[in-house]
């Protein structure tokens, strides 16, 4: 989904957009179904007699999903956002489309490594790398805040621009504390 979501950003086409912006709502549909089907089978697994070690990987599983499923849902709102932007006729300059960018493959990048560490064995892997991308997305985060911020008291655009611009950014970064509680529930931490 936010490979999707990353090319309806930079789509010109009215048509493409409307047509990505509906299938990032359907995968985003799909998300919550699985969440429930998972759910639903972990939770009936999770009424028999199992050993406490066996239960806590249960917990930290519904956990995985239920973190998954919220990627799905701030992919979709991050969808949103842009349609708002588009129907709002409002356009960054190239040092925020930068910005924006940045962002997204700095998110992108906390992604790919949650699918490396979920396709491999638990034992391969340490949440210092996790951690280490998180970190980068919350200063790329603090940045652009503050740029936004000084760009408005400057007058330099609209408050709307301003606000769309924020709501991105806080998404992005919401999407990335998803990506790492994923990880911490796959690795077995709090």
């Amino acid at each position: 989904l936010f490979g999707m979501v990353t090319e309806l950003y930079s789509t010109q086409d009215d048509k493409e957009f409307d047509k990505l912006f509906e299938r990032i709502k359907k995968g985003e549909d799909i998300s919550d179904k699985m969440e429930n089907e998972i759910g639903k089978y972990l939770g009936d697994i999770g009424t028999a007699h199992l050993s406490d070690e066996t239960k806590q990987t249960i917990r930290l599983m519904m956990r995985e999903i239920g973190e998954m499923e919220s990627i799905g849902d701030s992919c979709f709102n991050l969808a949103r956002i842009m349609r708002r932007k588009r129907s709002n006729k409002v356009w960054f300059k190239d040092s925020l489309n930068d910005g924006i960018l940045k962002m997204y493959a700095t998110v992108d990048e906390a992604l790919s490594q949650m699918n490396r560490v979920l396709g491999g064995h638990r034992a391969d892997f340490t949440v210092e790398t996790s951690f280490e991308i998180e970190h980068r997305i919350n200063a790329l985060r603090d940045s652009l805040k503050d740029q936004n911020v000084a760009s408005l008291d400057n007058k330099e655009y609209s408050y709307e621009l301003g606000t769309v611009l924020s709501d991105l950014i806080a998404e992005c970064e919401k999407t990335g504390d998803y990506v790492m509680n994923v990880v911490e529930a796959r690795l077995g931490l709090s």
